[in-house]
């Protein structure tokens, strides 16, 4: 595991990990992996969202073809 905070990602580094548990005001939390396209089924979203929706809290980390690191928080359950 690379984060104590983050365990099972495959990508955030420490200071990554750092930041975004500034960022979320959650300082001793430990987040649950729901979905990760290295482990799971990514080629569809309803896969993420069958495993993911029932999470309050959600951080979502992506990187792309290029080698860029992006993301979003949600810190309320979405609705659709």
């Amino acid at each position: 595991w690379r984060l104590a905070a983050f365990p099972g990602s495959q990508l955030l580094t420490d200071e990554m990990g750092a930041q975004l548990t500034r960022w979320t005001s959650h300082p001793h939390s430990q987040w649950t992996l729901c979905f990760s396209s290295f482990r799971d089924n990514a080629s569809t979203p309803s896969t993420f969202h069958k495993q993911c929706d029932s999470f309050n809290t959600t951080v979502v980390v992506a990187r792309n073809s290029l080698g860029y690191t992006f993301g979003g928080y949600v810190r309320c359950r979405r609705q659709y």
